[in-house]
């Protein structure tokens, strides 16, 4: 099967709009996706250093998010992320997305250091409310285009979700527990 072609990453693509980005990826997920899941990639100082991301054009230089959200699908049994500001072609295997994006880094910048809430992307899909507020300035100009689909729900929980300390829908994990949750979840691993 050719994988790029499993999800369309660019016709819902809207940037600086990732948690809308997967939530329409959610929706469109095909029945070769076993089972599939959402990543909320935050912490709890809102900034997240990641490699490999279109945004720094750079494959050396790390992007600091405040989140990022991507989806996490087992296909042909192997673990696979979708993330359309990767600078790689997605899907790529997760354990390689995990390695490319997040690179070891010293104590002195453990605040950069991600942390993940893990939710079944139906549930996500049922959960996320976002009227974009987050992204307009106090005088309410945008920070950002938003996307010319209308907001999802009414309200916003999206700051709850992307809470890494909220006791909220899914699991809250570090990078290690997150790598351990993924083998003994896989049917098959990589080689």
């Amino acid at each position: 099967m050719d994988r790029s072609t499993v999800l369309d990453l660019e016709t819902q693509y809207w940037p600086r709009y990732c948690e809308e980005n997967v939530w329409h990826l959610c929706g469109a997920l095909p029945v070769e996706i076993a089972r599939a899941h959402v990543l909320l990639i935050s912490n709890a100082r809102r900034g997240v250093a990641m490699w490999s991301q279109r945004a720094t054009g750079s494959r050396t230089q790390p992007v600091v998010w405040d989140y990022h959200v991507v989806l996490l699908g087992l296909l042909d049994d192997l673990w696979q992320i979708w993330d359309a500001d990767y600078g790689r072609p997605s899907p790529e295997l997760a354990e390689r997305y995990l390695d490319a994006s997040f690179l070891p880094l010293p104590d002195e910048y453990a605040g950069l250091r991600p942390r993940f809430r893990i939710v079944e992307a139906d549930v996500y899909r049922r959960t996320l409310c976002s009227d974009r507020h987050h992204m307009q300035a106090p005088d309410g100009s945008w920070l950002s285009p938003p996307p010319p689909t209308a907001p999802i729900g009414s309200g916003s929980n999206l700051m709850l979700l992307i809470d890494t300390q909220a006791d909220f829908v899914g699991r809250v994990c570090n990078l290690r527990s997150l790598r351990e949750w993924l083998s003994t979840r896989s049917t098959a691993k990589p080689t």
